[in-house]
């Protein structure tokens, strides 16, 4: 089924909505994560470089006059629910409110919100990726690099939250991590721009008087990375048991090497790029003066409450 057909099926689906519900059963047929619109993009690979650009135009129009019009029926349909309530319900405004009780935000929530602001400032885009998964992370990459830069010749800036998993022997740490992952690919992108980039989001997360430190390292795919540290809350990068040797691991950094570039038939003289990923569990540790780290899962809601606090009191510093 070619993208006009599948706006003819849209268009009957639309006159045959009666309700939200309805609504709702076409948002998931269409936008759903198997949704035909969302499958369209997927298909974006197979069709033929040239032809890609008209392609994605056309998908885009198509998600566009689906969004409108759903917009526009969902208004309707809720002052008609709205308008049928007021003549067959009777409430009692004198009656006295019950008090709704308010959750609080996850550390976790706070932190990656936090990052993707600061980072949305400097121009980046927040981008869905799923639980990670290799093969289909790269297929994904792989995606964004061809419609941002194979096709339209322009710089590549992205994001990702990502939930992680790993083996792990110790009683007292988890398997499960929260990452943020993040792409630039461009011209004239060099080391200094990788590092501006980590120290000005981590300060402003953080705070200004934050001590940062970069190590070289090497990552387990045998390229040079960069390893970033703040200095610990606990000891006063003294050494503890949080830290080991004063400084709290946050993120870790690679530049680009070519041949990841020539695998996107990007010319590596002109264009270069880096990775990196924040590793959002002992980030929300560092800013929250978190001392066991098991306590991000338990998701108790006393513990949970005194961020707010903590946030506010940020604010007024």
């Amino acid at each position: 089924m070619n993208i006009d057909e599948i706006k003819k099926e849209l268009e009957k689906d639309l006159t045959l909505a009666k309700n939200i519900e309805d609504l709702n059963n076409l948002k998931n047929k269409y936008l759903s994560k198997n949704g035909i619109i969302t499958v369209l993009y997927s298909n974006m690979k197979k069709i033929p470089k040239e032809e890609k650009k008209t392609f994605n135009l056309k998908i885009n129009h198509l998600k566009d006059y689906f969004n409108s019009n759903y917009e526009e029926m969902k208004e309707k349909f809720e002052k008609e629910l709205l308008a049928d309530k007021l003549e067959h319900e009777i409430i009692d405004i004198s009656l006295p409110s019950k008090k709704i009780k308010r959750g609080s935000k996850h550390p976790i929530t706070r932190v990656v919100e936090q990052l993707e602001d600061s980072l949305l400032s400097l121009g980046y885009t927040v981008f869905d990726l799923d639980e990670l998964n290799l093969n289909k992370e790269d297929e994904k990459i792989k995606s964004l690099v061809e419609d941002n830069i194979s096709i339209n010749k322009k710089s590549l800036q992205v994001i990702y939250p990502l939930e992680t998993y790993k083996y792990n022997e110790e009683k007292n740490k988890f398997s499960q991590n929260m990452q943020l992952e993040g792409l630039v690919i461009g011209k004239n992108i060099s080391l200094a721009d990788l590092k501006g980039t980590l120290e000005l989001t981590l300060k402003k997360v953080l705070g200004i008087k934050t001590k940062i430190r970069f190590r070289f390292n090497y990552s387990s795919l045998g390229q040079i990375a960069l390893d970033v540290d703040v200095n610990c809350f606990n000891c006063a990068t003294k050494g503890c048991s949080l830290c080991n040797n004063g400084f709290i691991k946050v993120a870790d950094a690679f530049m680009l090497y070519p041949s990841f570039l020539e695998n996107f038939n990007l010319d590596n003289k002109i264009y270069q790029g880096f990775r990196f990923n924040f590793l959002i569990d002992n980030l929300a540790i560092f800013k929250y003066e978190i001392k066991e780290d098991l306590r991000l899962y338990e998701n108790d809601v006393r513990f949970l409450k005194q961020f707010d606090r903590k946030d506010e009191e940020n604010e007024v510093k």
